[in-house]
């Protein structure tokens, strides 16, 4: 994990240098709004590249923090009367702390770059504060659902799983709305990787938004989904011969 964390460093501080390469005066962070629907495919595919690149390292940093720690001393502390359920809340205690570090130092990097982000308007501070939260939720579920693959396949498997559904979830929405497939338009809300973004869920910009996913669901979503992965993770473990 110590490797991989210099990788996730390095991403949060590149990233805020390649969104200098488009002609855009962004008002609250660029990572905080995402991918963009339009026909400039080019433009999107950059977006997404940009977008994508912290959390890619990031899954990569979570990859077998499940399995890989029951094979060593996690099975140690449950053996020693260290029950699960204490074991699998300090796991997701400690992702907690690791994305609220991840999201900081995004928005920290990404003030320092550039230019253009306005520090001293409300209104956009509350908008970067509401989008923070939903960019921290969508990742903190996520990671759950990685983590939770891990307890029924190799690490590298749900690893690998996750990154091409985070990327499926992205081209989907693109090519839905970009064909007009109205029918197809509810898929949008299992595409979860697109509820960490403001140009998808509300964030006012002419010509570049799409309001896809409605902001009064977002959260309520995540936190289903999330609820239920957690608990999924937990019976799973209780039903694993780890002792």
């Amino acid at each position: 994990m110590h490797k991989t964390l210099i990788f996730v460093l390095l991403s949060i501080l590149i990233q805020p240098l390649l969104y200098l390469r488009f002609d855009i005066d962004f008002e609250v962070p660029a990572f905080l709004l995402g991918v963009p629907v339009t026909s400039a495919l080019k433009m999107n595919y950059e977006f997404m590249l940009y977008w994508y690149l912290p959390i890619a390292t990031l899954t990569f940093y979570f990859t077998g923090f499940f399995k890989e720690n029951l094979s060593t001393y996690g099975i140690l502390k449950i053996t020693r009367n260290y029950n699960i359920r204490l074991w699998l809340f300090n796991r997701y205690k400690y992702i907690v702390f690791f994305l609220i570090i991840f999201v900081l130092l995004q928005l920290a990097t990404s003030y320092l770059y550039l230019s253009t982000l306005v520090s001293d308007n409300t209104h956009l501070l509350l908008w970067t504060l509401r989008l923070s939260i939903n960019y921290f939720i969508t990742l903190f579920v996520i990671i759950s659902l990685q983590l939770l693959l891990e307890l029924f396949t190799s690490p590298q498997t749900a690893q690998l799983t996750i990154n091409l559904y985070i990327v499926f979830s992205l081209l989907s929405v693109n090519e839905i709305y970009l064909n007009h497939w109205a029918s197809a338009s509810n898929i949008s809300y299992i595409m979860l990787a697109n509820y960490g973004m403001g140009y998808k869920s509300g964030y006012d910009i002419p010509n570049i938004n799409t309001d896809i996913i409605n902001s009064g669901f977002l959260i309520p979503i995540l936190a289903v989904v999330g609820s239920i992965s957690i608990f999924i993770s937990y019976r799973r473990l209780k039903s694993m011969d780890i002792i």
